[in-house]
């Protein structure tokens, strides 16, 4: 019965552990819709030059991805904070790019050395959330 029970927690832990790590890349694609969706109504006619426009929306991008991360732990955030860029296209466009650098090495819930199967689960080593708005 211990061996059988040793399998299916570690098929149950993989299962809590692989989900967790799909609504971290959901939430990272999220937030950086957000900041997106945020960045895109800086208004360019309040600034007096490009630069103070771009870095006005790379501000704002950022505040707005950060709000939207505000549930996760302050080391996850703090590793996702570091992760944030913020570019503008020829046409206006913003993209955001959140990356979770290091998720295999802090994950959200921990990984689990278990004797004969080994590490539950094997989890990658970035989370990267992505999204562009046009401005309309």
């Amino acid at each position: 019965m211990a061996p059988a029970f040793l399998l299916f927690f570690a098929i149950f832990y993989a299962i809590v552990s692989y989900s967790m790590a799909m609504v971290m890349k959901q939430a990272l694609t999220q937030a950086a819709a957000e900041g997106a969706r945020a960045a895109v109504k800086v208004d360019p006619l309040n600034y007096t030059s490009a630069t103070s426009y771009e870095a006005a929306t790379r501000t704002v991008a950022r505040a707005r991805a950060t709000e939207s991360l505000s549930w996760l732990p302050a080391d996850a955030l703090a590793t996702v904070l570091g992760g944030v860029a913020v570019s503008l296209t020829a046409s206006g466009a913003v993209q955001v790019t959140i990356t979770y650098n290091g998720y295999n090495v802090t994950p959200l819930l921990p990984v689990l050395d278990l004797p004969v199967i080994g590490k539950v689960p094997d989890l990658p080593d970035k989370l990267v959330g992505q999204a562009v708005a046009q401005p309309g």
